[in-house]
């Protein structure tokens, strides 16, 4: 059993993957329970005799409200939930089974009362009405922040620093205006307005500043893609991306005991987190933050971008969506790229010529160097918090650790060089990007190979060919769109497409650099 402050995803996941069978949160922690849990532990076989529960050994303990069912007596004001156990089910536990901690009129009630002293408002509200107007000029920008003097000096301080590249410095409105542009003054004024009304907080232990990190960048990427596309609406696009996971940040804040249940059942049983919240709380996580964002004063087309890019997460569903939606996942998942996410548990994935048509724009994707946009984010966000200098110096730690490998990725010219798996692996490891299969001669200085777009109908031919083609001391990673299973053909591991940062960086992890041995045989890698 452990007994911890931190409740983040992958730390949850690695304990249980090391044996750890209860992981109780210091916030949470009560005696008798604690010892209550721990005679459950040691006595495992004895059935329970005091409070018996359906299902009691195929899902981790859960605090729920009062329902039809008379056998289970309401909780105490002293059962303070959020301390599921995490063990290992022998099997999925049936829907009639998920913690029900909340009714969907509770939920609801909670949410109004959270928005109710949280709102855009003054002069932030001002700029995001300014940004929603095609006729902005810069003399309507400058008018709105001389309104409010200390959101003035904020932006003022974020043009002078280095995120914007300036050598001059920047003293008034209409010289940031002028050097930046208006709607690079309305981003700026817009993300340290949001910034600043839904400040981070950690005393919960969630680490809601990589969120904020993750969202600026989300933002930061969606204004870049429509400033080729529609500069009226790069503003507007930035604000979206800026605000997608603020419903995430304020539910993680004010329902911090049912989160923590959520997730560690989700964990616990292999099931979708979202899926488990929606019959926790009663109400489906797109409504959820729809009406969250809606009630804090957000445009309605925003909020609707936003919306949908749940609603089609969720299904898995690309047909229909709008080119808005579109745009906010693809910024989604090169921010993901740059390791800037809320975890190490998020998906990366090559992105498709085709898929970029579907945009309906003929403009060429945005040059992006990866390294100067995430040291420019980083900056940024960090400026907005204020952050002291440990904290700075934790949250600039990428999520994950560089590794010492080199790395061949073969990218066809099928796919964009906006990609967020070359980001993500020139970040991991040294990488060189190959538009075609290299001869194998031209390999002797790498450690391992990266391939995607195989097609689906030859797959599993490629793969073999693969396995000829090259020696049998070069490991190779497979990626393909085809929900390929995974499979091991030698030195080849070949798995379809989203892959995990964290299960990319264990591959490059366990890779042994080439001519290095270990009691005369090279040590393949594989994914987990």
């Amino acid at each position: 059993m452990i007994l911890t402050d931190i409740r983040e995803k992958h730390a949850i996941v690695k304990a249980a993957s090391l044996g750890v069978r209860d992981y109780v949160l210091r916030s949470c922690f009560a005696q008798e329970k604690v010892l209550a849990r721990i005679a459950q532990l040691v006595e495992k076989e004895k059935p329970a005799v005091t409070h018996p529960q359906p299902a009691e050994n195929a899902a981790p303990r859960m605090m729920t409200e009062p329902s039809a069912a008379p056998a289970n007596p309401a909780p105490r004001e002293t059962d303070r939930p959020g301390a599921a156990a995490v063990p290992a089910p022998d099997a999925t536990p049936d829907v009639a089974h998920w913690p029900r901690l909340l009714s969907r009129e509770k939920t609801l009630e909670r949410m109004d009362q959270v928005t109710g002293g949280k709102t855009i408002a003054g002069v932030v509200a001002q700029v995001v009405a300014v940004a929603s107007s095609p006729g902005t000029d810069l003399g309507d920008v400058v008018r709105a922040l001389q309104g409010d003097p200390i959101l003035a000096s904020r932006v003022l301080q974020l043009a002078n620093s280095a995120a914007t590249g300036g050598r001059k410095r920047i003293s008034t409105l209409d010289d940031a205006a002028r050097s930046i542009g208006v709607r690079g003054i309305q981003n700026m004024a817009i993300s340290v307005g949001i910034f600043g009304a839904f400040p981070p907080d950690e005393r919960d232990g969630f680490n809601s500043i990589r969120s904020w990190q993750h969202s600026f960048a989300v933002g930061e990427l969606m204004a870049l893609i429509m400033r080729q596309r529609d500069p009226v609406k790069e503003s507007l696009h930035h604000l979206a991306g800026l605000c997608h996971d603020l419903g995430d940040i304020l539910l993680r804040q004010h329902f911090m005991a049912e989160y923590d249940q959520v997730l560690q059942f989700s964990l616990a049983n292999g099931l979708d987190v979202r899926r488990v919240e929606a019959v926790a709380l009663g109400v489906r996580h797109p409504e959820l933050v729809a009406r969250l964002l809606l009630r804090i004063g957000l445009p309605t087309e925003v909020v609707s971008v936003i919306r949908e890019f749940y609603e089609r997460s969720g299904r898995e569903q690309a047909g229909g969506i709008s080119a808005s939606a579109q745009i906010l996942g693809l910024a989604n998942s090169v921010a993901h790229g740059l390791l800037l996410a809320a975890s190490d548990q998020e998906t990366i994935q090559p992105i498709s010529r085709i898929d970029w048509r579907t945009l309906g724009s003929d403009k060429p994707p945005p040059l992006l160097d990866p390294t100067s946009k995430r040291d420019e984010i980083l900056l940024a966000t960090n400026i907005m918090a204020r952050l002291p200098l440990h904290e700075e110096r934790r949250l600039l730690t990428p999520l994950v650790a560089r590794v010492s490998r080199r790395v061949a990725y073969v990218r066809p010219e099928s796919f964009l060089a906006l990609d967020p798996l070359a980001y993500a692996l020139e970040f991991m490891a040294e990488t060189t990007v190959f538009t075609e299969l290299p001869p194998p001669e031209s390999l002797c200085e790498f450690d391992a190979m990266v391939v995607v777009g195989l097609r689906a109908g030859i797959a599993p031919a490629a793969v073999g060919e693969l396995a000829r083609r090259y020696p049998a001391d070069l490991p190779i990673l497979v990626l393909t769109g085809n929900n390929t299973p995974l499979s091991h053909q030698g030195p080849i591991t070949a798995r379809s497409f989203p892959i995990r940062l964290c299960d990319l960086h264990a591959w490059l992890t366990a890779l042994t650099p080439r001519g290095a041995t270990h009691e005369g045989e090279l040590q393949q890698a594989s994914l987990p």
